[in-house]
C-alpha cells in the first residue's frame, strides 16, 4: 500500500518539478529584481533559464535570447498558471486533525 502511494507522490513531484522549473525561475528573477536596491540588479535569460545578478559584470555572458531585467518581466513572460487552491471547510472539531 505504502509502496504504490510514494510511486504516485515521486511521479507526481516529478510532473510538477518539470512544469514549474523554468516558471520558478522566471518569478524567481523577476521578485528578486523588483525587491533589489538601487546598486543591484537582475537579469533573466529565457534560453538558458537562468536569472544572474548584476549581468553587466559579465560582458560575454550569451544569451541568445537577450538578458531581461527582472523588473520588466511580466507573469505572461514567466508562462505562470493560475492554480486554484482545493476546497476547505473547517470546524471547530477537526482542530488539531491532520
Amino acid at each position: 500500500m505504502f509502496s504504490n502511494l510514494r510511486a504516485q507522490a515521486i511521479v507526481a513531484a516529478l510532473m510538477l518539478a518539470s512544469e514549474v522549473s523554468s516558471t520558478q525561475t522566471c518569478l524567481s528573477c523577476r521578485r528578486q529584481d523588483v525587491n533589489a536596491g538601487f546598486l543591484v540588479s537582475y537579469s533573466y535569460c529565457k534560453q538558458t533559464d537562468e536569472c544572474i545578478q548584476d549581468v553587466w559584470n559579465y560582458i560575454n555572458r550569451p544569451c541568445e535570447s537577450g538578458w531581461e531585467r527582472g523588473k520588466d518581466l511580466t507573469l505572461e513572460a514567466c508562462e505562470a498558471k493560475a492554480v486554484a487552491c482545493i476546497d476547505f471547510e473547517s470546524s471547530p472539531d477537526k482542530a488539531t486533525q491532520y
